[in-house]
């Protein structure tokens, strides 16, 4: 049915109420550490970029709980110029990145790809007609791969969702690895829902875990070894770590929250283009750090090498995912 004249002046009013798609955010700037900062918020949902820092997200605070979600290294949440020589573990430990081309240190036709990917040491451009109309859009064209990526953010009511395009604009296809890469800050009572499709988890790491080692399988949660992943309980160590590969929740469902406090979030992203999920767990390793990684990926591993169908992408072909973040919490 065709909208009619009356169904154009409700949209209107909607829009007028601030319920409208995508401008239902207030875009704002600010300029931290000498990095221009975007950000979009709501009464649900405070979102801060750093396109100077390949696109980081630095903030997300609950408007509903008080909650800032994202984990940093540094108290005062600084920021500090990326060195890919030092590596990414010895830069800006705060917030969301995205790892793109690569993970592990690599090789491709003879060009190196640094660990961590590209995106992480890069400055993305950001459209600022796009953000003036309530979205956080970026593109990079990749130097080590002819790859070009963009990623739409938008907020609506409670969801605040991120849309990626990935194009191969040269003449031959190319591997490649994507993977999200949020430090979640963790604490007492916090809690992880997820429904396995299939229970079977491999480990990549486990420092501080003498019972496990590289490649072990296990069922999730970890009972059968000792852990409890829902609670984030890694056994009577005094700190201790974990990484680790699963099949996505056929869903793609994942939930953090906390009972006791009422805070709660979902994660909510496409099983078909990222059907692998990497949990990394920091309790207390990493310099005292207490965070959760959720790493929806495309990839099974850290490597490029592996020949996966989803991970190879054409010569002029695109690709297109998403994923979103669901509001759950109780009002304060």
């Amino acid at each position: 049915m065709l909208p009619t004249r009356h169904s154009h002046s409700l949209f209107f009013i909607a829009c007028c109420l601030a319920v409208c798609p995508a401008r239902a955010a207030e875009p704002c700037q600010r300029v931290q550490d000498g990095y221009s900062v975007y950000c979009l918020k709501n009464r649900y949902w405070t979102v801060e970029v750093v396109p100077g820092l390949g696109g980081k997200v630095i903030t997300l605070r609950d408007g509903q709980s008080g909650r800032e979600w994202l984990w940093s290294r540094q108290g005062d949440r600084r920021l500090t110029p990326p060195d890919r020589e030092a590596g990414f573990g010895a830069g800006n430990l705060i917030g969301w990145d995205e790892l793109l081309p690569n993970l592990a240190a690599d090789t491709w036709q003879g060009g190196e790809l640094p660990p961590h990917g590209e995106l992480w040491s890069s400055e993305v451009v950001i459209d600022r007609g796009a953000w003036a109309e309530g979205s956080i859009r970026t593109e990079i064209a990749l130097a080590s791969l002819p790859l070009r990526y963009s990623r739409d953010i938008y907020l609506d009511g409670d969801t605040l969702s991120f849309n990626y395009h990935l194009e191969n604009t040269g003449d031959e296809a190319v591997p490649y690895l994507w993977a999200l890469h949020p430090l979640f800050a963790i604490k007492d009572g916090d809690t992880l829902g997820l429904e396995p499709q299939d229970s079977k988890v491999t480990l990549q790491v486990a420092p501080g875990l003498r019972q496990l080692k590289p490649g072990d399988a296990f069922s999730w949660p970890g009972t059968d070894v000792g852990l409890d992943l829902t609670t984030f309980e890694l056994g009577d160590v005094p700190k201790a770590g974990i990484k680790l590969f699963m099949a996505s929740p056929e869903d793609g469902a994942v939930v953090l929250a906390n009972a006791a406090s009422g805070e709660a979030l979902l994660m909510r992203y496409d099983v078909a283009a990222l059907p692998h999920l990497a949990i990394w767990l920091a309790r207390g390793v990493w310099g005292g750090a207490h965070h959760l990684a959720l790493e929806p990926t495309n990839r099974p591993g850290e490597s490029i090498e592996e020949d996966v169908a989803t991970g190879w992408i054409e010569p002029g072909e695109s690709r297109e995912w998403t994923l979103a973040l669901v509001n759950l919490s109780k009002p304060r």
